[in-house]
């Protein structure tokens, strides 16, 4: 393979670019008349390369193939192993999320719930959680997991305050370093987003403000001060307070999104779908590292959605109601 360049990187996701499944084939795949066609469909389409599986309800191992296939080609590819690297250690924060709790629950089980998709290999975060050795991690990741040891030692685990933890070591990770550009923009975006998400859900369970101190990320553009006071605002004192923000639309639409349903579905779609528009700005470009990271988000999401598709399929769910809760794609 040639030394890896903006040129050569770029050249070769063109290509895989035009076998990313477009939203028809997406929408034909929900129409499907049961799982099992979908399935067919999903494998016609190229997905899990040559792998084979015996019935729709092994549709996890197609996906699975094909995101570790998509990581590999781009670590393989990529002129800049410590950007992509950012996007893939939040598999290595999830997987220490999965291992932490399994171990407060006694189990010394479950290497086959981690993914493969981190930076660090499955077996070797399994044996550092079960020796309690994290000197080669990540700063960040090693200190919250130091800080996790610690709330164990101290009470009984708080799923919800163990995930908030290593969330916090991930972005502090993927933001190391970085500068003004569009990577410290997407993240920084992106924080923002799960920040207001967890005000929303704070808001409508009664949480006050010391279980929003310890739920946020730092790294993002909205102070500690405006998320507090959020906090105590109304629904429309929410949307005068962001509307006005790049990401104002997705907080509008979320809010009445909630009110009508009840539930952050609606905030969700859209929160993926303005991330996913922000990606998808540098896909033109053709000597920087945009393209490539696009290409992998694109990948992401498009292994999601069909994760949902499949789901739907598989329990009988009405298609209309799948195709509501499909985000954008990357075309």
């Amino acid at each position: 393979m040639p030394q890896p360049s903006y040129a050569y990187a770029v050249a070769r996701l063109r290509v895989l670019e035009a076998r990313l499944l477009p939203r028809e084939k997406l929408m034909q795949i929900v129409d499907a008349q049961d799982a099992a066609e979908a399935l067919r469909i999903l494998v016609e389409g190229g997905i899990g390369g040559a792998l084979q599986v015996a019935s729709a309800h092994e549709y996890e191992a197609l996906l699975r193939e094909d995101l570790l296939e998509t990581r590999e080609l781009i670590r393989a590819i990529t002129p800049e192993p410590q950007t992509t690297a950012r996007f893939f250690y939040q598999y290595d924060c999830q997987n220490l999320k999965i291992l932490f709790k399994l171990r407060a629950l006694g189990r010394e089980d479950g290497e086959e719930m981690l993914s493969p998709l981190g930076e660090i290999a499955p077996e070797e975060l399994l044996r550092k959680v079960r020796e309690k050795d994290y000197k080669e991690l990540p700063g960040a990741i090693a200190q919250g997991c130091a800080g996790i040891e610690n709330m164990l030692l101290e009470a009984a685990v708080d799923p919800q305050r163990l995930s908030a933890i290593l969330d916090r070591a991930y972005f502090a990770t993927a933001l190391e370093g970085l500068k003004k550009g569009f990577l410290r923009d997407y993240f920084t975006a992106w924080i923002d987003l799960i920040n207001i998400r967890t005000v929303l859900r704070l808001r409508r369970a009664g949480g006050d403000r010391a279980a929003l101190e310890q739920l946020t990320i730092p790294g993002g553009g909205e102070s500690e001060q405006t998320l507090a006071r959020a906090l105590e605002e109304s629904d429309e004192g929410l949307i005068q307070l962001w509307q006005f923000r790049p990401f104002g639309p997705v907080v509008v639409g979320g809010i009445e999104a909630l009110q009508q349903t009840g539930t952050l579905a609606g905030y969700e779609r859209a929160m993926d779908d303005y991330l996913m528009a922000l990606a998808r700005e540098g896909k033109g470009e053709l000597m920087s590292i945009r393209p490539i990271l696009g290409y992998w988000l694109a990948k992401e999401s498009q292994n999601r959605q069909l994760r949902q598709i499949m789901i739907g399929k598989l329990n009988g769910i009405a298609p209309d109601a799948i195709r509501e809760r499909l985000r954008e794609t990357y075309g």
